[in-house]
């Protein structure tokens, strides 16, 4: 049904490699990955909804959703990059028909606030890469300095595949 209604336009934003890649990557999944990212995708909103909350884009609970969401791509997504994350997120709030998802599914200014908390994520990505790869920090102890509430949090959605330590 997506394929009838949106391959053209997909085509023609992402390139016939990329869909394709896509496309394949879909048609393997197996029933439980399917419903594990359809619960994933229940997860998110839920999460998205209490991060709305808090008015911070910014913030620990905030950025949990981004890299849930993240995690989500993957199911889909052959490779990921912080760039076409930022892009995907600025197009649920250049088109109406995500905009209209997310704003139902999480209250209105949901597609902007996942795509601020996205930003937001994608920019901090670039300096915790930047702080590993000069050694001051590595990725196990940016989690472990993750605020307590936000680690509770991804502890009660039991599809974030990172789990994160008791506090």
């Amino acid at each position: 049904e997506n394929e009838s209604h949106y391959g053209q336009e997909i085509r023609e934003k992402y390139g016939e490699k990329t869909v394709a890649a896509s496309n394949n990557k879909f048609a393997g999944m197996s029933e439980a990955d399917f419903d594990a990212m359809q619960e994933m995708a229940a997860c998110l909103q839920e999460m998205l909804t209490k991060a709305m909350a808090t008015g911070d884009a910014g913030g620990e609970a905030a950025l949990a959703v981004a890299a849930l969401h993240k995690q989500w791509l993957s199911y889909t997504w052959p490779s990921y990059s912080p760039e076409a994350h930022r892009g995907l997120a600025q197009m649920y709030v250049d088109d109406e028909r995500f905009t209209a998802y997310y704003d139902k599914a999480s209250g209105k200014g949901g597609a902007a606030f996942l795509r601020d908390a996205i930003h937001n994520y994608t920019d901090k990505l670039q300096m915790l890469d930047d702080a590993v790869e000069a050694g001051s920090c590595n990725l196990l102890s940016a989690f472990l300095c993750m605020d307590p509430e936000v680690q509770a949090l991804a502890r009660g959605c039991r599809m974030f595949r990172i789990s994160p330590p008791n506090p």
